[in-house]
């Protein structure tokens, strides 16, 4: 059932960015992470762990992808935000969403999909209120029922319904003039 909520997430973001019409905006990340020079991006923000591969939010993807291998699902559309094409990359248990800089593409979005995997600190799809609490403390923004921690320049929402955690993602802060 959450794997049907994450296709419909996709599919309603996918009709958005294609239905995308004015102006195109160039925004550029500076810093070290900006700039690819800090995979890990550990000072910077949150990142997300598969394996013994970190993925940092508005890192550069190649690096990233090639170490991820085949893709299950890959899709693009022309950017809303950015001058170019977004691209969305499906793996087994999380997506990663990157959209068109400069330099090369950056990741804008990590999306765990189910409680086979974690967050570097640990928690998973499934987990109580209680744990997201204990593990990122109370300094956050609510949006409904979407806790938001900021951190480095990102963001990381979780979604808690019926005390349970239902949704995480890692989200660049490049595009928030865009939301």
């Amino acid at each position: 059932m959450k794997k049907i909520g994450f296709v419909l997430l996709a599919l309603c973001l996918l009709l958005f960015a294609a239905s995308c019409q004015g102006d195109v905006k160039v925004i550029e990340k500076s810093g070290e992470n900006a700039a690819g020079n800090d995979p890990a991006g550990a000072a910077e923000g949150y990142v997300f762990q598969t394996g013994d591969l970190s993925i940092a939010i508005d890192s550069l993807a190649e690096p990233v992808l090639r170490a991820l291998g085949e893709p299950k699902e890959y899709y693009e559309a022309p950017s809303c935000a950015f001058e170019g094409l977004d691209k969305i990359y499906t793996f087994e248990h999380f997506e990663v969403d990157c959209y068109p800089s400069p330099e090369g593409d950056r990741i804008q979005t990590v999306f765990l999909m189910d409680d086979l995997v974690a967050t570097a600190e640990g928690l998973r799809i499934g987990d109580d209120s209680a744990r997201v609490e204990a593990l990122y403390g109370k300094d956050c923004s609510k949006v409904g029922t979407e806790s938001v921690y900021t951190k480095g320049g990102m963001k990381m929402k979780i979604m808690i319904e019926d005390g349970r955690v239902t949704f995480i993602t890692y989200q660049s802060c490049a595009s928030d003039d865009f939301e």
